[in-house]
Order: structure tokens, then C-alpha cells, then sequence
């Protein structure tokens, strides 16, 4: 009798564990979700068609899902980064994630702080690519199994709310993009930090040849190359544009002379929650918006 209640408790704990986990809220800035989300960007699949390169704003404004009501048949990886650079090694980078034999695309979200040398070069990816593999694999395979039993407070049961900061909103998605806003908006939170930053670094002439360069490259060898500079704020623009030396239309230029391919979206149609990044729905328009372009750009050079 004594043991049959004790598979009884045995199983009904089983069993609560297994509810609790299916339909209590899960904590959606949990850790084990953004370890996660940078190892399968970093060690994941190398066969996509489209690969998107940037800092914070690439990662956190372009959907790949979004530009994909535009290209259904197309692979597409979020490459970005914080504090993300489109240099040498991480062009190098990008380009292994190409898959081979198909149409090779490249997408250059540029905003200022990508081509200003970084205080430790690469920072942010070498922390992903250079952990140990027991680790990797453990975040890959592991993290959605424990994610699942993760615990939550009352307040947020209750509450129906699950995040560590309640005002600071994201959402993590396997193609490499984060959704992201602000309940509580402050849009000019950013310009303090990138006032500092400029102030003490600006756009590199050496990382622009260097882009330049890369981009005659990858056309020579079939890889389309599409730039355009991620939309922030007016502000953020002014202060790029002032400090960081920045000249939009002297790279359009150049970039263009060099086989790459410049697109221009409207400034003043997307929102940023802080000055900098835009809100998610902003960011799911201008990334249909970007897939529209590239299925015309795409379309055109078969007729051609």
C-alpha cells in the first residue's frame, strides 16, 4: 500500500511538472533563450542565400521572416551583431554561411558605428565563436529542454507577465532577429552614449577601402552586394552625420562605383523606441519593404 502512494505522488508530480511546463508563462529574456539565440547564429547552419550584416540595428531591424513574403524560396540569416563591424574577418564570416552553387546575396545594413574601429575588434562574436564546444552544444540541444521547466514568479503567473524588465521588450527568433520595443519610450535614451562614443572615435577612411574593396570582390565572384544605411532617428542621424563623420551620399557613391547595389529608404517612416533601434512593427515593415526591393532587383537580372 505504502508503495503504491508513492508511485501515486511519484506520478502526479510527474505530471504536474509536465502542465506547470506546458502552460505556465516562460520568461521570454530568459538567459537560456538569448545563450541560445547567439550560439545557433554563430555555430548554426551554413546554407542560406541571403546573409544580413550590422550592428544592433541590423540584428534588431531586419526580420528575415518579413522579407520572406517577398522571397519564399530564399534561406536568409540575420548576421548582426552588437556593436557589430562590417570589416575583413567578419565579412569572411558572412561568407561561409553562403551556400554553395546558389544566388549569393549580401546585405550591408550600415549605420555609422559599423565602420568605426571597435575597442576590441569583433568583440561581440568572438565571445560566441570561441566558446568551448561542451558549452555549445549544451546551449544548442539543452537550453529549449530547460527553458521548458524554467521557473517564473507568482507575480508573473498572475500577472500574466514574464520578463526580468517588464519595460524592455524582446523576442528571439532562430533566423538571427530580435524583436524589440519599449512600453515606456524614451526616444533620445541612445544619443548620450553615441555622443561619447563619437566623440572620442570616428568613421574609419581604411574600413571604408576596405568595404569597397570586399564589394568589387564579392561581384567579381556572383555575390550580389546591396547596401543602405539602417534607418534610427532624425536626431541620431544629425549627430551621425556631425560627429562620427559620416557622408551618406559620398559612400553611395563610392559604393556604388565599386559594383554594389545602394537602396534608399524613407527616413522619416520608421519608429525607434530609444533613438537608435527601431520599434518591431518598424522594423517588420521596412524588412518587407527590403525583400520587395530584392525580389525586383533579383527579377530583373534574370530577364537581364
Amino acid at each position: 500500500m505504502r508503495n503504491e502512494r508513492i508511485i501515486y505522488v511519484f506520478l502526479l508530480s510527474a505530471v504536474l511538472l509536465v502542465a506547470g511546463g506546458f502552460f505556465l508563462p516562460k520568461p521570454q529574456d530568459d538567459k537560456l533563450i538569448q545563450d541560445r539565440f547567439w550560439v545557433k547564429k554563430t555555430h548554426g547552419n551554413n546554407d542560406f542565400d541571403i546573409i544580413i550584416m550590422g550592428d544592433s540595428r541590423a540584428y534588431r531591424g531586419i526580420s528575415p521572416e518579413a522579407m520572406q513574403k517577398h522571397l519564399p524560396d530564399c534561406k536568409i540569416l540575420n548576421f548582426g551583431y552588437s556593436s557589430g563591424r562590417i570589416n575583413k574577418f567578419m565579412c569572411s564570416e558572412a561568407e561561409k554561411r553562403i551556400a554553395l552553387g546558389r544566388k549569393k546575396t549580401v546585405i550591408l545594413a550600415i549605420s555609422p558605428n559599423t565602420l568605426i574601429p571597435p575597442p576590441v575588434e569583433n568583440a561581440h562574436y568572438l565571445e560566441q565563436y570561441l566558446l568551448p564546444k561542451e558549452e555549445i552544444y549544451q546551449r544548442l540541444y539543452f537550453a529549449p529542454l530547460l527553458h521548458f521547466f524554467s521557473s517564473v514568479k507568482p507575480s508573473e503567473i498572475f500577472s500574466g507577465k514574464s520578463r526580468k524588465d517588464n519595460n524592455y521588450i524582446q523576442k528571439y527568433y532562430d533566423n538571427g532577429f530580435v524583436a524589440s520595443h519599449k512600453l515606456k519610450e524614451d526616444t533620445t535614451e541612445a544619443l548620450k552614449t553615441y555622443e561619447k562614443w563619437f566623440k572620442e572615435a570616428a568613421v574609419s577612411r581604411k574600413m571604408i577601402k576596405d568595404l569597397l574593396e570586399q564589394t568589387e570582390d564579392w561581384t567579381k565572384r556572383g555575390i550580389t552586394v546591396i547596401a543602405f544605411r539602417i534607418p534610427s532617428s532624425y536626431s541620431m542621424e544629425k549627430l551621425e552625420d556631425s560627429l562620427a563623420g559620416f557622408n551618406e551620399l559620398e559612400l553611395k557613391d563610392l559604393f556604388l562605383k565599386a559594383g554594389g547595389i545602394w537602396l534608399d529608404f524613407p527616413k522619416n517612416q520608421y519608429h525607434s523606441y530609444d533613438g537608435s533601434h527601431l520599434h518591431f512593427q518598424s522594423a517588420e515593415r521596412l524588412s518587407e519593404e527590403l525583400g520587395l526591393s530584392i525580389k525586383n532587383l533579383l527579377e530583373n537580372s534574370s530577364i537581364n
